[in-house]
């Protein structure tokens, strides 16, 4: 059971685990061309981690908007900090984040409260495999083209996962041919981060990592989350595997949604400045009301009433699945979670 005011159960059982069994050296560091240089004479050719440095940037966001970021940063008894996240990414900000912020012996307002989704285990009698959902994205998981198709998402991302022995990110049936196609996604696909290496150099599925680029960007995806892309499609141009109208397409994809941001209203050099002042992204006029929470806290008794409500249309759809599984001979891997 959830403390009001606290972290959720899910978020201090995730935690603790990792406070009595996982707390060991762990690296910080990348070495990528890209990211958050490491400000040390001795590591400037290396780049943090990006769950080391990506909860830092919560704070130089509001750097960025505000140079009274201390207002909100740094007094703890006027401010509530609301977190909701999938249960992977609990240890980040809770132990390393706010391990960071203790250390500094600074005023902080530190995450709290902290609310994560868990893993919904679906073990099948007779299909050799295990169904790991997110309880939290119920409805992306089992939903996806209402989310794109109706909820009108900028984004998808494809993942680790090989469905019939193809990994989602390689497969054109799925990603140009259904989401980009068949549910006219209005934005780009993106895979999850690292996946491609682990495609590479885990799962094997090329000789080549210029063969995953143009596998992948053929297939359909438009962006990376790490520079495997940028550091390999060039190579696949050169070698004849890409065309220029394949980069092209990717590009394109991904740029829409940055000029439905406004990214490149001005001139180049006042993309990164207005970056900094968001706040001026706002039309002139535009009113600012009372800001209001956008949820409120469901008592312990609702959520045992949705529990209930929702319970058979879950067990419906993860029968479907199921058998879904079972008549096209697909494989899940959960384990490859472990690689993030």
């Amino acid at each position: 059971m959830s403390v009001v005011g606290s972290w959720s159960q899910n978020t201090t059982q995730e935690a603790n685990a990792w406070l009595k069994t996982r707390l060991k050296q762990r690296c910080i560091t990348r070495d990528f061309k890209w990211g958050v240089l490491v400000p040390h004479e001795r590591f400037n050719d290396k780049v943090f981690y990006v769950w080391f440095d990506a909860p830092i940037g919560y704070v130089s966001i509001t750097s960025c908007y505000t140079p009274e970021w201390e207002k909100w940063w740094k007094n703890p008894e006027n401010v509530e900090l609301y977190q909701f996240m999938g249960k992977d990414n609990v240890p980040f900000h809770t132990v390393m984040f706010h391990s960071r912020l203790l250390g500094t012996s600074e005023n902080w307002r530190a995450p709290s409260p902290v609310t994560a989704s868990r893993w919904l285990r679906v073990a099948s009698t007779t299909l050799p495999t295990i169904l790991i959902i997110g309880v939290g994205s119920i409805a992306s998981i089992l939903m996806p083209r209402e989310c794109v198709m109706q909820g009108k998402v900028a984004s998808v991302m494809c993942s680790y996962n090989q469905v019939n022995e193809i990994p989602t990110c390689h497969d054109p049936r799925l990603l140009h041919d259904t989401i980009h196609g068949a549910w006219g996604l209005n934005g780009y696909i993106v895979l999850d981060c690292d996946s491609v290496g682990v495609f590479f150099d885990n799962q094997h599925y090329t000789a080549t990592p210029e063969d995953v680029d143009a596998d992948e960007i053929k297939a359909g995806l438009d962006l990376d989350c790490c520079p495997f892309l940028g550091i390999h499609t060039q190579g696949a141009m050169d070698r004849g595997l890409l065309k220029e109208i394949d980069v092209d397409s990717a590009l394109v994809n991904t740029l829409i949604v940055q000029m439905r941001l406004r990214m490149f209203d001005g001139s180049g050099d006042d993309v990164f400045e207005k970056a900094k002042r968001p706040s001026e992204m706002i039309p002139s006029g535009h009113g600012i009301r009372t800001p209001v929470p956008l949820f409120r806290e469901l008592r312990d008794e609702e959520v045992e009433l949705l529990r209930e409500r929702h319970s058979k249309l879950i067990q419906i759809r993860i029968h479907m699945i199921l058998k879904l599984l079972k008549d096209s001979r697909q494989v899940f891997d959960p384990s490859l979670e472990n690689k993030r």
